[in-house]
Parts: C-alpha cells; structure tokens; sequence
C-alpha cells in the first residue's frame, strides 16, 4: 500500500474508506472448494490520485512445502475480479499455481460494482484452511465495512453437576476424615505437652520455682523457647542445665575431716570444698 495514494488531506474531509478497502482477519479462513466473495462500490466520479484505475492484491503466507518438490505452492488460492457482472479478471493475468501474491489492475467505469473473489486454485488447499489478506485501492464508495462472517456458536452449556447422591456421598467420606485429622493434631498436642512437662530442662525449672543456686550463679528465661538456662556472672557462661547445688561447707574454725578437701576457685578467688 502506497499510503501517499490512500490518505487524504485534512481539508479533503474524506473518509478512509473513500479510497482503501483492507481484509486481514484470523477468522477468515479458506478451505478447500470454498470461496469468500466481497462486493464493493465505487464512486460516480474520477479520484483526484488514483482516477478510475482500481488495484486488488491478494496475499497469503504458505505452510512449507516438500523439499525438491516440482511444486512448492502446498496451498493454492486464486483472485478473480468482475466488474459490472463482465468477464472475469484472474489474479496475476492467467491461473498461477506457484505465487503466494496475486494482483488485479483495471479501470472502472462511473460508479461501477466490482465483485472480488477468493477461491480455492487449481492446486488445492491440502493444508488448510489457509488465512489470506486482501486489499483493494482504487475510487471506492464504501460507507461500512462488508458484512463480517457469522461468530462462531456459543460454547456448549456445563454438564450437569450430579445428583445430590453423588454430593451425599462426597460429604459423608469428607466429614469423617476431618474429624480423623482433628483428633489426630490432638493427640499431638497432648504428648507434646506431657513430653515437655516431664523434660529434664523444664523438671531442672521446677516448674517456674526458682532453684537455689551456688553463688555467682544466675537463672534466666529463653525469649524464643520460654526454657529457663542460667548463667555464670564471674565468666558470662550460659548452660541450659542447673548448676550443682551448692555444697555444705564445715563449720569454719575446724580441722576438716576426711575425705573433704579446702579448694580456691581460681577464678573468683573463693574457697570451695571438695568431698573427695
């Protein structure tokens, strides 16, 4: 399309359709034997660019063919153009069966009626249907597109549902198995808690009684795990297990007796009492 020959000036106030007629549509598929006809008005007077002369391409894009075929053309389509109900004008002059471009050049006279045709060739359409474009140049008079081919029918209703048996059954095979997992989720949470109530971590908590610790011991609570771990000031170590209980140290002022030994911490610089 030469779009110096189809578009209008502002002040022309014309119409696209005074002078291009375009045919591109995916729905608008060619199988064999068929053929897709559009009628198509022309104007009573000369165009000021294109005159009388009116121009009918037909394209399309062919599957692959066969190699080292004597014919590649796998689908063949023809243009034929009548003006007024005369003679027939083939696409490219004569029957071409190797081309996936025809075209169709005459002159028409005062508001002439030319008749386009797409049709199956003489080669066949062995992989169709076949989608084509078509456009058409020339003093047109077209005041709405052609008429479009019928939609296609509505999609088919959904099937029925089922009888309220089938949903009976579905329900009475569900419910039983939801209650299996509630009891199931449970029992979990029940040997959860009683593990954790009889764990050495939580039996070392007393339940939430403070311990007596030695000294320079401390207990905490983990934020994350709500288990209590304790702490060492004098050395900053944590451990999630109690500390010794604290020993009983003799009465101070006598000579200890076997098998208790006096011992300095080296680190707090304490004195501790080892039963040997």
């Amino acid at each position: 399309v030469q779009l110096n020959q189809v578009l209008f000036a502002a002040e022309a106030q014309k119409q696209p359709g005074d002078r291009l007629l375009m045919v591109d549509d995916a729905t608008k598929l060619l199988a064999a034997g068929q053929e897709h006809s559009y009628s198509i008005q022309t104007a009573t007077t000369a165009d000021p660019l294109l005159g009388t002369t009116l121009k009918v391409t037909l394209v399309w894009t062919d599957p692959p063919a066969t190699p080292l075929s004597q014919n590649p053309l796998v689908n063949d389509l023809d243009l034929v153009v009548t003006v007024n109900g005369g003679a027939p004008l083939l696409g490219n002059g004569a029957p071409d069966s190797v081309n996936t471009v025809e075209q169709v050049i005459t002159t028409l006279p005062p508001g002439a009626l030319a008749t386009v045709a797409v049709r199956s060739g003489t080669g066949g359409i062995t992989q169709g249907p076949q989608k084509y474009a078509l456009v058409v140049t020339g003093p047109l008079q077209i005041t709405s597109p052609p008429p479009s081919f019928p939609k296609p029918p509505p999609p088919r209703p959904p099937s029925d549902p089922g009888s309220p048996m089938g949903d009976a059954i579905a329900m009475g095979i569900t419910i039983p198995l939801l209650a299996i997992a509630i009891g199931a989720g449970g029992c979990f949470l029940c040997r959860r808690n009683t593990s954790a109530s009889s764990s050495p971590m939580l039996a070392a908590h007393g339940g939430g009684a403070q311990k007596v610790l030695p000294a320079g011991w401390s207990q905490h609570v983990d934020p994350t795990s709500g288990a209590p771990y304790y702490m060492n000031k004098s050395t900053g170590m944590t451990q999630w297990e109690p500390p010794p209980p604290p020993t009983v140290a003799p009465p101070p002022n006598k000579r200890l007796q076997a098998p208790w030994k006096a011992v300095q911490d080296p680190s707090s610089g304490r004195t501790y009492y080892y039963n040997t």
